[in-house]
């Protein structure tokens, strides 16, 4: 978790930030939000990954995560 700025970032403020970096540099990135089955409980993980390659630095985590497929992180319009 990132914990530098006016507040801590949490796995998808940080995942939103990155796909869309990535994105402005032409980078094919695609944000994914993956949730656990069958735990009794919510929780839900996001996630940035580039053309197959899960950029995230806590891999072991996010493997117990089921996606919920591609999610859009950067809607840009022409004004």
């Amino acid at each position: 978790m990132l914990h530098y700025g006016f507040y801590p970032a949490n796995c998808l403020h940080q995942s939103l930030a990155l796909c869309r970096l990535l994105r402005r540099l032409g980078a094919p990135s695609h944000l994914r939000i993956g949730v656990k089955k069958g735990t009794g409980s919510f929780e839900a993980h996001a996630w940035v990954e580039v053309n197959d390659c899960v950029l995230d630095p806590t891999t072991e985590e996010f493997s117990r995560f089921e996606s919920l497929g591609p999610m859009a992180a950067n809607r840009e319009t022409s004004s």
